[in-house]
């Protein structure tokens, strides 16, 4: 189905990369849901694998600084979802969610030196948190790192590097086996306490980056990206329901 929408229909296949392209600089960290007719324009747009690319703001001179935290696979990533999927129990349902996808941004008070750190802990936080057996992709960008004129003030300022995490959502069922489940796996308790728990992940490794504000702790770490954003830039991201915060 997916593979028909890119060749026969590729404007409805661009249309799902420009929902889900990132106009930096949005604050911390955003979670998607996608069902599998989404999954593939995703993982490819990850991975730069596609000829060409909706986003304006991908600078393709600089996406050999782009670099994968995922383990290499002898297949594309799409083709690697497919195989994993015969491992899980699922509705057999078209709307049923089969991947979901946290993106990460490095924040204002990181330090270039420890971005790499950063990134890292936030990869095995995300593994230790949702399993590393459901992990699809994890890609970080710097090709779309850009320069902009802040509203606000007039001063040029510099978008940051975010990380893709692309995973299956499952869990255990009571026979042990693994179903996939968005609504439980990515549930309210989780997104309240997404911000916090990675704050103490990342001060446990001594990387000096603040990704739990006062702001987002008075507001119970569910903000609104509208309220964080920057005036230049914004975050379509509407393939599925999905939360931003």
């Amino acid at each position: 189905m997916i593979w028909y929408i890119w060749i026969a229909q590729p404007e409805l296949f661009f249309s799902i990369i420009q929902q889900h392209s990132i106009k930096e600089d949005f604050s911390m960290a955003s979670v998607k849901k996608y069902t599998q007719d989404a999954v593939c324009p995703i993982l490819r747009h990850n991975e730069r694998s596609a000829a060409t690319h909706s986003n304006a703001d991908i600078d393709i001179n600089r996406s050999n600084e782009n670099y994968r935290l995922s383990p290499e696979h002898n297949c594309s990533d799409f083709d690697y979802f497919k195989n994993q999927l015969k491992n899980y129990q699922c509705m057999n349902r078209k709307d049923v969610i089969k991947m979901a996808s946290w993106i990460i941004t490095a924040p204002d008070d990181l330090p270039a030196e420890q971005e790499p750190a950063f990134f890292t802990a936030c990869h095995d936080f995300l593994n230790t948190r949702y399993g590393i057996d459901n992990e699809l992709q994890a890609i970080v960008h710097y090709d779309e790192v850009h320069s902009y004129v802040d509203k606000n003030t007039g001063t040029i300022k510099s978008s940051r590097p975010h990380l893709h995490y692309c995973f299956i959502p499952a869990q255990m069922d009571k026979n042990g086996n693994p179903r996939i489940c968005a609504k439980k796996v990515i549930n309210r308790t989780d997104l309240r306490n997404f911000h916090p728990d990675l704050q103490k992940f990342l001060n446990d490794r001594n990387i000096s980056a603040t990704v739990y504000s006062g702001v987002t702790k008075m507001q119970g770490g569910n903000i609104p990206v509208r309220d964080l954003k920057r005036n230049d830039y914004h975050i379509d991201l509407t393939c599925e329901r999905g939360f931003t915060f």
